[in-house]
Parts: C-alpha cells; sequence; structure tokens
C-alpha cells in the first residue's frame, strides 16, 4: 500500500514544529502512521481509517474526526480541545492525560479505552458505549453521559461535579471514592454499583434509587 502524499506535508510540519491549518484528510487509509508531536488547527478526518496510529503529544484543535476508526490508537497527552469524534470508533484507544474539553463524542465506541488522568470537562458523550472503558482520575465536570453504556466502566478517584448520567447503564461500574456533588443519576441502572467513598452531595437519583 502506498503511503498518501499528504503525510509528506505533515511530516515536514513535524519538522519544522509548524501549526498545519485547515487540512482535510477524510476518507484516507492512515493506519499505523506515527503523527507524534503533530499541531493542527480544524483538522478535518472524517471517516478517516487511523487504526493503531501513534498520535501522541499531539494538538488536534477543532478537529473533526466524525465517523473515523481510531480503534487502537494512541492520543496520550493530546490536546483535543473542542474535537468532534461523533460516531467514531475508538474502542481499545490510549487517552491517558488527553485534554478534551468542550468536545462532541456522541455515539461513539469507546469500549476498553483508557482514559487515564484525562480532562473531559464541558463534553458531550451522549449514546456512546463505554463498556470497560476506564475513567480513572479523570476531570469530567458539567460533562454529559446521557444515554450512555458504562458498564463495569472504572470510575475511580475522579471529579464528575455536575455530570449527567441520564439513562446511562452504569451497571457494575466502579464509581469509589470520587466526587458526584450535584451530578444527575435520574433513570440511570445502577445495579451493583461500588459507590465506596464516592462524595454525591446535592446529587440526583430516580426514587427509590439512592445509593445506601
Amino acid at each position: 500500500m502506498s503511503k498518501p502524499p499528504v503525510l509528506d506535508i505533515l511530516h515536514e510540519a513535524i519538522s519544522f514544529k509548524q501549526t498545519v491549518q485547515g487540512m482535510d484528510l477524510s476518507r484516507l487509509d492512515l493506519r499505523q502512521v506515527d503523527l507524534t508531536e503533530l499541531a493542527t488547527q480544524r483538522l478535518i478526518a472524517e471517516g478517516t481509517k487511523l487504526d493503531n496510529a501513534l498520535l501522541t503529544r499531539t494538538k488536534l484543535i477543532e478537529a473533526d474526526f466524525t465517523e473515523a476508526s481510531l480503534d487502537g490508537s494512541n492520543l496520550e497527552n493530546t490536546n483535543l480541545g473542542l474535537a468532534t469524534f461523533n460516531r467514531a470508533s475508538m474502542r481499545e484507544t490510549y487517552l491517558q492525560y488527553a485534554l478534551f474539553i468542550n468536545g462532541y463524542c456522541k455515539d461513539a465506541n469507546l469500549e476498553y479505552a483508557d482514559l487515564t488522568g484525562a480532562e473531559l470537562t464541558g463534553s458531550l458523550f451522549f449514546g456512546s458505549h463505554m463498556y470497560r472503558t476506564v475513567l480513572q482520575m479523570v476531570k469530567a465536570d458539567n460533562t454529559g453521559f446521557n444515554r450512555v453504556n458504562m458498564k463495569q466502566a472504572d470510575l475511580r478517584d475522579g471529579s464528575f461535579v455536575r455530570a449527567t448520567f441520564n439513562h446511562a447503564d452504569l451497571t457494575e461500574a466502579n464509581l469509589s471514592g470520587s466526587n458526584f456533588s450535584q451530578a444527575d443519576f435520574r433513570e440511570a441502572k445502577l445495579d451493583n454499583v461500588n459507590w465506596d467513598g464516592a462524595q454525591l452531595r446535592g446529587a440526583l437519583f430516580s426514587p427509590g434509587a439512592t445509593p445506601k
């Protein structure tokens, strides 16, 4: 498989520490590409294949990854401010300590993804799949997890102040040690949730569903 010519432009920008503006990578096959420390503004990557790509320490501000495939990719320490991942496939993606602030990740697949230490403040994950997703030590204040499948997800030791979990499925999830002050759990499935040490001051629950 030949290398897309656009990669030469991106690698040159990395070498000279230049920020790439508004480049369109839509529907290209960039699987296993190494774009470490790439800096972009308003990158368009709709439907792009980036499975197992190395994207650590990148700046992907306002990037659009709608319907892209990033399974197994590594975005550790990446700045994803205002980025969009609607309907993207991100299974087993590494997002440790990423900055994903005020972003959009609706109806995406993040099963088994690792977001340890990520900052997710103000982002929306409505309708996404986060089965066994690791969300340890995240900052997710004012973040929307409505209708998200979070079965057996790991939400330990994080901050979820005023986050919303309406109609989310948190069956067997681990929420121990996290701050859920003023969070909204109405209509959520909360069977066998681990609440040990969780802060729940002002949190909202459906009648009869308040943790004992």
